[in-house]
């Protein structure tokens, strides 16, 4: 997965050039884990969507570092909003990167550009390649959720571990999810994503990277 031979973002790839990443995810599951210390072992924290929004009481399970943020930017309230993202706070917050997760064209474009207008180069900025993102969707479908879209961009670099918890591609039904207002699993099944393309396209992905660790929830749904 990884292309060292047209990086798309130099800057970027420098960032996470031999880095270990850990990506944290909202599934149900990552209550139990009490992963604070395993989080901050990695040189690299990763959130997705809402996951800037860190309350008090999970700490000890979703710890409190974000280093960098995948998020879909439309600045909604609701259930199909990634969260209002307030610069000043992500600064404070020690945010180094903030990835769109949008393929550069339709409504993405339009949402990338209006993010590096309110964002006015307060915090590095990086938007997955276009034409990577076409073709991986030739296997998902048309659209990739956040946590897909997260990983896929960081194996692209040349980074030397990337750690998966707490994403199950919603294969944890009729549980809470931990962010407030998260969307519910079926509305995700209603909507535009492809979930059995999708976590087909990561088993595949799993087998063949070896940079690939998860813990032990996602580890069983992808080796059924």
């Amino acid at each position: 997965m990884q292309n060292t031979s047209n990086i798309h973002d130099p800057e970027y790839a420098a960032f996470l050039k031999n880095k270990r990443v850990i990506i944290i995810g909202p599934a149900p599951h990552i209550l139990k884990l009490k992963q604070r210390e395993l989080i901050n072992s990695y040189d690299l924290v990763c959130r997705i969507g809402k996951g800037f929004i860190i309350q008090k009481e999970l700490e000890e399970n979703i710890g409190t570092r974000i280093d960098i943020l995948y998020n879909v930017l439309n600045d909604k309230i609701g259930q199909r909003s990634a969260g209002i993202l307030n610069i000043k706070e992500l600064l404070s917050k020690k945010l180094k990167w903030i990835c769109s997760a949008n393929p550069p064209y339709f409504k993405g474009k339009i949402r990338n550009r209006k993010f590096e207008i309110k964002n006015n180069n307060r915090i590095p900025f990086h938007i997955i390649n276009k034409e990577y993102y076409k073709k991986i969707t030739k296997e998902t479908g048309k659209w990739i959720n956040t946590g897909l879209a997260a990983i896929i961009d960081l194996l692209y670099y040349d980074i030397k571990e990337l750690y998966i918890t707490g994403i199950t591609f919603f294969s944890e039904k009729n549980k809470k999810y931990y962010y407030s207002q998260y969307r519910d699993p079926e509305l995700y099944l209603e909507d535009c994503y492809d979930r059995e393309k999708q976590l087909n396209f990561m088993k595949q992905l799993y087998k063949k990277d070896k940079r690939i660790k998860c813990d032990k929830v996602l580890k069983e749904i992808l080796e059924k």
